[in-house]
């Protein structure tokens, strides 16, 4: 059995309230995030790579949603579209790889340091 600090885990959280985009919208995202992440078998506790997935309140970035954010990473990711969810699933959460042309921050987010 690995060690519990070897399991590399990310948390995806999925802006649900925000002016940005219809509710619905996130909620489809969050439903295929959480499928993926079934097919993948991350969400199984001895995996060696989780992710777990939430919908979420307000991001504060209340333009160009559906706003998602990866963490531990602090990659902050704009105008997320089913088609560029698996993108980022594929090549960030799977491999770790950053998608550059979604993200608009990296980092830590302060709501006073972009416009909304």
């Amino acid at each position: 059995m690995q060690e519990f600090s070897e399991v590399i885990k990310k948390k995806v959280f999925i802006c649900s309230n925000g002016r940005c985009i219809d509710p619905q919208v996130s909620r489809d995202l969050y439903a295929q995030l959480s499928d993926l992440i079934q097919q993948h078998g991350l969400d199984q506790f001895d995996a060696p790579r989780q992710v777990k997935c939430n919908l979420c309140g307000c991001l504060d970035r209340c333009i160009n949603g559906p706003v998602m954010v990866v963490q531990p990473d602090l990659i902050w990711y704009e105008k997320v579209t089913p088609e560029a969810l698996v993108e980022i699933f594929e090549d960030h959460l799977l491999n770790d790889q950053p998608v550059d042309k979604y993200i608009f921050r990296k980092g830590r987010h302060s709501p006073n340091s972009d416009h909304h």
